[in-house]
């Protein structure tokens, strides 16, 4: 099975780098540190989205843990969202900012909007 998993991880990755070689928020440009990253995650995906490559982003690895972990999320135009729990200084060390922004492509637009109601850290006020 893992073996499968990591053909199919490949793939999803070759699809994505047909499109970019860059991180796509940072831009780093080095295709053998960038990781193929799920918006939508691939325990959570049926077999179609796992390799959708509108289910992806080409993240670096500091990106990628924001990403995954669910500290930035995209809006559906591609503006960042930062959760309340990233300080000031992690911001500047991870070089993310409000004006931070990705390209969306056609067909993101549900995983990211996916990504953002399941992931994305956000606060709970409490009365």
């Amino acid at each position: 099975r893992e073996i499968v998993t990591r053909i199919g991880q490949e793939k999803f990755k070759k699809k994505l780098l047909s499109q970019s070689h860059q991180c796509a928020i940072c831009g780093l440009d080095v295709p053998e540190l960038l990781i193929a990253s799920h918006i939508k995650a691939w325990k959570d995906s049926d077999s179609q989205e796992r390799l959708d490559h509108n289910n992806g982003l080409l993240l670096c690895p500091n990106h990628d843990k924001l990403f995954d972990k669910g500290y930035i999320t995209f809006e559906k135009d591609g503006h960042i969202i930062i959760s309340d729990f990233v300080s000031e200084e992690m911001k500047e060390k991870m070089y993310i900012s409000k004006d931070s922004s990705i390209i969306v492509r056609e067909g993101m637009e549900e995983y990211l909007a996916w990504h953002k109601e399941h992931y994305f850290k956000k606060k709970i006020n409490k009365l």
